[in-house]
């Protein structure tokens, strides 16, 4: 803001009675303090004793000296005071002012009656006045960092200018005459006037606000006074009334500008002592916090050691010294933590009434306490003579010691658990290993070496790109295609030992990822032992089913036999009865003996390929009932039978197929028996028989129908004693078979047993 833009304010704020009141009051208390009152004690001692003058330089000395020493010593205090940012900028034109006549007045106070006396005293009254009038100034130029030395460099002038005056005295104009003043000296003491009576107006009337009202009325008083003093000296003669009374002005203008600033500074004393105090109590609280701070951080360090192999206790033990150095009253304090039965406590803990503590939980259970004890009573604080910050501080303890322990259990067991995997991989009869992504081996177990015959050393980091045996067996592209295809791949080996031995070995490689990186793992088992028991097992097989094969076909070969003689023992009887059981009892045989020929040219021993045996029974029972006319249906499924099922079937199948020739198709023929012809049943040469064998709900269904006559309306056959029904009964049963009959449209026969 420009000077003129702020004396319109002031001219407008001046208009206004509320702000009028202030600066009125200001001005006008100015004026009677350090105008009103020296003036009238001057016009007193004029009246009274305009008579009398009084020499006494000691005095005067004394004086000014006071007044120097006091106005030095302001402008160091104003310096101070600036550089710690404790007063306006404006003040370095003040401390410049009582610098430089400081300085002035000093040597003013050296020098005897004369003309450098009454100079110095001019110089310092025109300096002072100029130097103070640059309050009017706007206060941003005081901040101006080349104007900050304007103090020092006042008083180095005024020192050289009182020095030049004290040694060159000759060049000096006249001051005085016949203890009357000059033109000069008065006209240098009006013009150090008007500046105070400027910087006067300003303190009064410019800058006025209630923030600095003190510090204006102080300095206008100061200005003021400088002011009086200059107007005293004009109508003062050396040595009158109102030349003392113009230095006594000047010195109390100094002493009380000097009893504020002191006031300031034992003010600001007075801070720095409490402000000392109040650090003293904050450091100590921060002692504390850090004190606080360094057990959570020990803790947080022990914490880090429960991964080692530390036990348990010994992490405890450190914690109960670190917790009883972390309490206010360290020498007195003793501290105890207890985990289920166990108990560990500091060297210095005592058990008093003085305890503070707090659980320690474990899985939601209270599995312990961490306890403070002092060993004497201190002033009560927040809990007893425990801190608030202390009760906060062992709960924490209490939470981060829970977890410790957690952790430390869940570590050691975890490290059971790793060395229980690791012994088990170790000690697996099947060598592993893992590679990564680039072919290196990472993992390796020992039994790798025994099957391979290489140190795990010579594996571990090993690149299966690079290792021969990996290309001449074929595992190198076996790798690969399992990385390719992300599957599993068996590739079998043969391998060398050191000895010359062949091993056979198989070798399965699982691709799988793990924290999204391809690895590969490779289990190699040693199959030799294995493979030459397999060639064992199977040249006995081979020499067993050689075997069973000659037993089948030998018993298929004796029962052709049986069946032989009792063909040739048929053609020797005449008797139609006779011939007909002996014949049966032939194709029984037969029926028996099918199955031992199926079994034997079978490569399966132990089963009888049933749909096959059906379709030669049926094929040899129509040549032996020379039954060529009727149609025969076989409706079977591929189903394998054991022996022990097989036979009794095949012989049910015979007696149902023969009963349907015998009885169902009735016509007369004639029958050969030793070149004679025997008249027999007739049996009808036209018909349908039909033989079904499925498997049906988990069991399996035979099923013999034919179109003929069936049984008689009246007969029983679950009581008829014919030996075909008979035999199929007792088949059946030994089958556990659930037997049937249905006589509607010819006569069908089920037969379901289980598979």
């Amino acid at each position: 803001m420009s000077n003129h833009s702020r004396l319109h304010a002031l001219i407008e704020k001046s208009m206004n009675k509320q702000s009028m009141q202030p600066v009125c009051g200001l001005a006008l208390t100015s004026l009677l303090f350090s105008a009103a009152l020296p003036l009238s004690f001057i016009f007193v001692f004029t009246l009274y004793l305009n008579t009398w003058d009084w020499v006494y330089e000691p005095l005067h000395s004394l004086i000014e000296s006071l007044g120097s020493f006091a106005a030095i010593t302001l402008a160091l205090f104003i310096l101070i005071m600036r550089r710690n940012r404790q007063l306006r900028p404006r003040y370095l034109w003040i401390a410049s002012t009582l610098m430089g006549m400081g300085v002035l007045d000093l040597f003013h106070a050296s020098m005897p009656p004369g003309k450098i006396f009454i100079w110095l005293h001019c110089l310092a009254t025109l300096l002072g006045g100029l130097t103070l009038a640059l309050v009017l100034l706007p206060e941003r130029l005081a901040s101006f960092p080349g104007l900050q030395f304007l103090p020092c460099a006042t008083g180095v002038c005024s020192a050289f200018l009182g020095t030049l005056s004290f040694f060159f005295p000759e060049y000096l104009p006249i001051m005085g005459e016949n203890e009357n003043f000059s033109l000069l000296a008065d006209s240098m003491n009006t013009v150090g006037g008007l500046g105070f009576l400027l910087a006067w107006f300003h303190f009064c009337w410019w800058d006025v606000t209630e923030e600095f009202r003190n510090e204006n009325i102080l300095l206008a008083n100061f200005s003021l006074l400088f002011a009086t003093a200059v107007l005293l000296f004009d109508v003062s003669t050396l040595w009158s009334p109102a030349w003392w009374m113009m230095h006594v002005v000047r010195l109390f203008a100094y002493l009380v500008l000097l009893q504020f600033f002191l006031k300031i500074y034992s003010r600001d004393i007075g801070y720095i002592r409490q402000n000392q105090l109040e650090l003293k109590k904050l450091l100590a609280e921060n002692n504390e916090r850090i004190k606080e701070l360094n057990c959570l951080y020990g803790l947080s360090r022990l914490a880090e050691a429960e991964h080692s192999d530390a036990a348990l206790t010994n992490i405890l033990k450190d914690m109960v010294e670190l917790i009883a150095s972390s309490w206010q009253h360290t020498d007195s304090a003793g501290a105890r933590i207890i985990i289920d039965n166990d108990e560990i406590a500091s060297d210095t803990f005592e058990e008093t009434q003085w305890i503070q503590e707090a659980p320690v939980i474990l899985n939601g259970d209270t599995r312990g306490r961490v306890q403070i004890c002092y060993s004497c009573k201190f002033p009560d604080a927040y809990e007893g003579p425990f801190l608030k910050e202390e009760r906060h501080l062992i709960n924490e303890i209490a939470v981060r010691l829970g977890n410790i322990i957690q952790r430390k259990n869940a570590d050691i067991e975890l490290r059971k658990a790793f060395e229980f995997n690791n012994k088990i991989i170790e000690e697996f009869p099947v060598g592993l290993s893992v590679y990564n992504n680039n072919g290196e081996c990472i993992a390796i177990n020992g039994c790798m070496k025994k099957i391979t015959g290489f140190y795990q050393e010579q594996q571990l980091c090993s690149n299966y790109n690079e290792i021969d045996y990996w290309q001449e067996t074929g595992l190198c592209a076996a790798a690969k295609q399992s990385i390719a295809l992300h599957t599993n791949i068996c590739h079998n080996f043969k391998l060398e030992d050191a000895s010359g031995k062949q091993h056979f070995l198989k070798g399965i490689f699982v691709p799988f990822l793990l924290y999204d990186e391809q690895r590969l793992l490779l289990m190699i088992e040693d199959i030799t032992e294995r493979r030459e028991a397999e060639d064992i097992l199977k040249s006995a097989l081979l020499e067993k089913e050689s075997l069973l094969k000659e037993i089948h076909h030998r018993v298929k070969n004796n029962m052709q036999i049986v069946a032989s003689l009792m063909f040739l023992q048929a053609q020797n009887i005449k008797n139609q009865e006779a011939f007909a059981i002996l014949q049966e009892s032939q194709d029984r045989v037969k029926s028996m003996s099918l199955v031992h020929e199926l079994l034997y040219q079978s490569e399966n021993l132990s089963k009888v390929p049933f749909k096959e045996y059906v379709e030669t029974l049926v094929s040899s029972l129509r040549q032996s009932y020379n039954a060529h006319d009727v149609l025969f249906q076989i409706e079977a499924e591929s189903i394998d039978l054991p022996v022990d099922t097989a036979v009794p079937c095949g012989l049910i199948v015979n007696e149902l197929i023969t009963n349907s020739f015998k009885h169902a198709f009735k016509q007369a023929i004639k029958q050969t028996v030793k070149d004679e012809e025997i008249k027999s049943e007739e049996i009808l040469r036209s018909g349908i028989l039909t033989v079904r064998f499925i498997r049906e709900n988990g069991t399996c269904l035979l099923s013999v129908s034919d179109n003929g006559s069936g049984f008689p309306i009246d007969y029983d056959w679950g009581s008829s004693s014919t030996l075909g029904l008979n035999l199929i009964r007792t088949l059946s049963t030994q089958l556990d078979a659930a037997l049937e009959f249905e006589n509607q449209g010819g006569l069908t026969c089920r037969l379901r047993f289980p598979t």
